[in-house]
């Protein structure tokens, strides 16, 4: 009996999960799916409704918990109800932080679990072992999945923030205005994107400790680091951005403004073509 009564209680627990994560994520979920928005990538969207819940609180920094299979954000993400804003509502910066997380997410649900992104997987354990040769294949892959979601995160962001941007303009300078854009969005591509892991293993742990103990006996000032982030020395290339344009933003966003934003570039166009016939 007090199996069965223990089984119950997890299933209980498990479906409060799940009404917890709908109830949080639905609004923003069904945001993304409609016209007029950029951000509906099947990681994005796949990765946060696979979480169990959300958690709100500024202490913390944003981070995925596959512990507890939780993301934390930021209590500005927090539409005042316990449930993520819908994506107009995010600022740019937390639609950029909740896309890396939601990354982090889809890695730990189905890259690492599903048979079906095997390929993926297999790449992704051979990309770290070359980028980041230094370091053990453990630490490799947590720097470049973090570099990942970093730049995930970044591009996120600066298409919001284009976004807003748009949403401001009125109309005027359309020529330079398609220039500005073009400029911002290629300079957000191709920024400096780092991974970064954490000693945060058994044996680097007491290592650690070890060494920081010895400087103190020596008399020395040890700089107590224990779970800072150490990054890598070396950024993503070229070739991990072409894999993530192909493979998470499903070919729909690359270094190339018009390409990735066509409707809003032939706008532009347009308007630039008829602002020259107007001055001549």
């Amino acid at each position: 009996m007090r199996f069965f009564g223990l089984v119950g209680l997890l299933w209980g627990l498990m479906l409060t999960c799940t009404d917890a994560q709908t109830r949080q994520t639905r609004g923003f979920l069904d945001s993304i799916t409609e016209d007029g928005q950029n951000f509906d990538f099947y990681f994005f969207r796949e990765g946060l409704a696979a979480v169990n819940s959300i958690t709100f609180d500024h202490t913390q920094t944003a981070h995925f918990k596959p512990f507890w299979n939780s993301i934390n954000l930021d209590r500005t993400s927090d539409d005042g109800a316990g449930r993520i804003r819908s994506w107009e509502n995010l600022s740019a910066i937390d639609l950029g932080v909740l896309a890396h997380e939601s990354f982090h997410a889809f890695v730990f649900h189905y890259w690492k679990s599903e048979t079906e992104w095997q390929n993926l997987k297999d790449w992704f354990g051979a990309r770290a072992r070359v980028l980041f040769y230094e370091l053990s294949s453990h630490d490799a892959q947590v720097a470049l999945e973090e570099a990942y979601a970093s730049f995930i995160g970044n591009m996120i962001t600066s298409a919001r923030t284009l976004q807003n941007i748009l949403s401001r303009y009125d109309g005027e300078h359309c020529a330079r205005t398609h220039e500005m854009l073009k400029r911002l969005w290629e300079r957000s591509w191709n920024q400096d994107v780092r991974g970064y892991y954490y000693r945060d293993g058994v044996v680097d742990f007491w290592s650690d400790r070890a060494h920081w103990l010895f400087k103190k006996i020596k008399g020395e000032k040890p700089h107590a680091d224990f779970g800072e982030p150490i990054f890598t020395e070396r950024g993503i290339t070229k070739l991990d951005r072409k894999w993530i344009s192909r493979n998470l933003f499903e070919d729909r966003w690359n270094e190339n403004f018009d390409e990735s934003f066509p409707e809003v570039a032939e706008e532009l166009s347009l308007c630039a073509e008829e602002e020259l016939r107007s001055s001549n």
